[in-house]
């Protein structure tokens, strides 16, 4: 569908409402993100020395594995996924397969 630029506005919420919207299986993951950046999820700082000078590590939870995957595949060089080690091999794996 099409209309004028500006005649929808997209709620602020609307990412964390998509995420409800998939099954939850209870995934979490801690990502790093530059400083002043965001993700599509939403996040929650946490303290870990591992986090990239000009970065801050912050913890997802309560989404499906694929939706963390996304995010930060989708956020680039903004967010880094630290772990678990099951997810950080899919965004590799995800980056590697776009770069081609």
């Amino acid at each position: 569908a099409a209309g004028r630029p500006g005649a929808y506005e997209v709620p602020d919420d609307a990412a964390e409402r998509a995420a409800r919207l998939e099954p939850v299986d209870g995934a979490s993951a801690v990502v790093a993100l530059r400083h002043g950046a965001v993700l599509e999820l939403t996040t929650r700082p946490v303290d870990r020395a591992d986090a990239p000078e000009g970065y801050a590590a912050h913890e997802v939870s309560g989404v499906h594995e694929r939706a963390i995957v996304d995010a930060v595949v989708a956020a680039g060089p903004d967010a880094i996924l630290l772990g678990p080690a099951k997810l950080r091999r899919a965004a590799i794996a995800r980056l590697r397969k776009a770069a081609q």
